[in-house]
């Protein structure tokens, strides 16, 4: 008898559940590529968190799976010793309770360890060393944790249930009367588990999608910002104005177009009265936008003033000695109306889709626990002695053929009684 079970279950674990959690990782990673421009500075503030969330996650679930198994240990220690199944069998049993409950176990840990790690991610993305992450950036990385983590629950149950089906059969098939106790369905029917299967997985990508639609509104109205800056920078230049028409020019056009914006020059002021700016109430973060403005040498660049502002910047060329770059402000709560009622539109869809996902899982449940039900209730009564019941239950799949199989041993019974029965009879 294989004296290694618990470990072999311990390790498969462990090394999918890490795998889970790597995967996890880099969908929060892709999901912000694709909604939003992140520099290597962002990856560098978030990276320390991730790794400690991957030391963090991995260590809880190594505890917690490890105690999870004491009693699947105990049985390997004395398998080692004897394989008297007298001294097997108390501990066998302990061993079966325990392995049913240990993928349930497990995969609600790791979604409450990924709720949160999301939760301790989004705290350290908005602290204000390094770069700036926007708060939208920051509630989508906890939304796709949080839905990752129950992705993750469906994936953990039923991969830890085919773990122990491979390499706790010996366990599993022992004599223990664990099997004769099934008389009831516990918590997990197979209605439930239909459910808390799919659900889960339909609603994480629909989710998704939503908030993918929700930021990429406000993505799509800032390219129209740049498409304008562009523009007007291709007519300043072209019209070769001074500094001051260029500012009455920006003066008239602010509320034409709705859109914030300035002059400035990579000393912080206001190239045309050289005054320094007035940008915000806290002077460090004006000091980090000049340090900017001279560090970078490309023509048009973003910069992320604070968790909500973004500026778009262009060079408008060399002005008394200085460069002067024309700055839109994107706002990003600006636009939220316009965001809310993208979110309502994809809501409402999300709804109706999980609407009709729901009513076609209760069919496909119906259809499977119905036959089932019925054989169970048939199969109770030939326990009970009563060979009467038919088993005549039709359906196209494996459902279908245990009930022909269940009817013929019926049958069988029936005759062999019968045989018996005339035999008696004759003697």
């Amino acid at each position: 008898m294989p004296p290694v079970i618990a470990r072999r279950i311990f390790r498969r674990s462990i090394l999918v559940s890490f795998i889970a959690s790597q995967v996890e990782v880099v969908a929060i990673l892709l999901l912000l590529l694709i909604s939003t421009e992140l520099t290597f500075g962002h990856f560098i503030k978030a990276l320390p968190t991730l790794l400690f969330l991957d030391l963090f996650v991995a260590t809880v679930e190594a505890v917690f799976f490890s105690r999870w198994l004491v009693k699947t240990r105990a049985f390997d220690e004395l398998a080692r010793t004897t394989t008297d199944s007298e001294q097997l069998g108390p501990r066998a049993l302990l061993s079966q309770e325990e392995l049913v409950r240990y993928p349930l176990r497990a995969s609600l840990l790791v979604f409450i360890l990924w709720f949160l790690a999301g939760l301790l991610l989004v705290g350290t993305l908005l602290l204000e060393w390094g770069e700036t992450f926007f708060v939208w950036e920051v509630v989508l990385i906890f939304v796709t944790a949080v839905l990752g983590g129950a992705v993750a629950l469906v994936f953990h149950f039923y991969f830890l249930r085919l773990i122990i089906r491979k390499h706790a059969q010996a366990i599993l098939v022992f004599e223990t009367g664990y099997h004769l106790s099934q008389a009831e369905v516990r918590i997990l029917n197979l209605r439930r588990k239909l459910h808390l299967s799919f659900m889960p997985v339909i609603f994480a990508g629909l989710a998704v999608l939503a908030a993918l639609g929700f930021f990429q509104t406000a993505i799509i109205i800032r390219e129209t910002y740049e498409r304008e800056r562009d523009r007007l920078k291709k007519a300043f230049l072209e019209s070769r104005w001074t500094l001051l028409e260029m500012q009455q020019q920006i003066d008239e056009l602010t509320p034409l177009l709705g859109v914030n914006m300035f002059l400035v020059d990579e000393q912080g002021r206001d190239p045309v009265s050289e005054s320094p700016l007035e940008l915000s109430n806290r002077p460090e973060d004006t000091a980090k936008f000049v340090a900017a403005l001279k560090d970078r040498k490309a023509d048009s660049f973003y910069y992320r003033f604070n968790s909500k502002l973004l500026f778009l910047l262009t060079s408008l060329g060399v002005f008394n000695e200085q460069r002067v770059f024309l700055v839109m402000v994107y706002d990003w709560d600006k636009f939220l109306g316009m965001e809310y009622r993208m979110l309502a539109v994809m809501v409402a869809v999300i709804a109706a889709f999980m609407a009709l996902a729901w009513y076609i899982l209760k069919l496909m449940s119906d259809d499977l626990i119905d036959p089932l039900t019925r054989m169970m209730a048939q199969a109770e009564a030939v326990s009970r002695g009563d060979l009467s019941v038919d088993f005549n239950i039709i359906s196209d799949d494996e459902l279908g053929v245990l009930a022909g199989r269940l009817k013929a041993m019926g049958l069988n019974l029936r005759e062999l009684i019968e045989r018996v029965g005339a035999s008696y009879g004759q003697v």
